[in-house]
């Protein structure tokens, strides 16, 4: 019970982390780039 609570609450979480950097780094890859 509280595992499936916890991973509900903390995987959107980490997926929107890991969205958050991956952008972050895509930006960063395009201004190196021009």
């Amino acid at each position: 019970m509280l595992a499936k609570i916890f991973s509900l609450i903390v995987a959107p979480i980490l997926v929107g982390l890991a969205i958050e950097l991956f952008s972050h780094w895509l930006e960063g890859k395009d201004k190196e780039d021009d």
